[in-house]
């Protein structure tokens, strides 16, 4: 089976959800609107505090900058 090949909205790197990429990091998918975004923009955007507290627990869902902004 072929991985599927996104692209982060904001930086337009194309990768797969199931393997990093060396300078983007991991691709996720917002949990509100669907878009996909690379760690490396969501760390850019907010810091890696932020990036964190979405897998610790301390956030509730997965969100891109653009609705992490909005909450």
């Amino acid at each position: 089976m072929n991985p599927e090949y996104r692209e982060c909205v904001l930086c337009n790197t194309s990768m797969t959800f199931e393997e990093p990429d060396k300078k983007k990091g991991l691709l996720f998918a917002c949990e509100r609107c669907q878009d996909a975004f690379c760690q490396s923009c969501f760390i850019k955007a907010h810091g890696d505090e932020a990036f964190e507290d979405m897998f610790d627990g301390a956030e509730d869902e997965i969100r891109c900058p653009k609705c992490y902004a909005k909450s």
